[in-house]
């Protein structure tokens, strides 16, 4: 068993904390890139998309079994629309809860769809979501945030596990 010193905990406390902020820039310049496509996705289609009215088709609410047994609400809707010739195109997407209870079954729906491929369609709400750079930047922060917070923590369980070593040692 190798011999634990203060300075063998303080370097591997800071290595956890290094690896934390690298990890933390790391996800967070990975997320930025993920960001910025969905960013200019939708404002291209703001600005170049067809509008069109769709009806929504069906609504589906569900319960998803997670981890520990946790249960999630998911929704969904089934909506239809027609483009510029004419022809039907139908698309399922999930939804959040909000926007669900904002439809109705057979009711409208604004969305938008690319001219040269309809079935590249969504939501104009969406596309406005995905316009805000505030809703981006606040991902990408979190994301960094989390993993940051994660090194400290990990840096802090090291810490104390290695001083019980150091104090079993002696």
């Amino acid at each position: 068993m190798a011999v634990i010193t203060n300075e063998i905990i303080e370097k591997r406390v800071r290595l956890s904390r290094k690896w934390g902020v690298i990890l933390g820039l790391l996800l967070g310049a990975v997320t930025a890139v993920v960001r910025v496509g969905q960013y200019s996705e939708a404002t291209e289609m703001l600005a170049e998309g067809v509008s069109a009215q769709a009806t929504v088709m069906e609504k589906r609410h569900w319960i998803e079994e997670g981890r520990r047994g946790r249960q999630h609400d998911r929704y969904g809707l089934t909506y239809e629309f027609s483009d510029s010739a004419g022809t039907a195109h139908t698309k399922e997407i999930n939804t959040n809860e909000e926007f669900y209870m904002q439809v109705s079954e057979g009711g409208p729906l604004d969305i938008i769809y690319r001219s040269s491929d309809p079935a590249v369609n969504d939501t104009r709400a969406h596309y406005e979501r995905n316009t805000s750079i505030e809703m981006h930047v606040k991902d990408i922060l979190l994301i960094m945030a989390i993993f940051i917070a994660g090194g400290y923590v990990i840096g802090f369980l090291v810490n104390n596990k290695m001083k019980k070593m150091l104090s079993a040692q002696t």
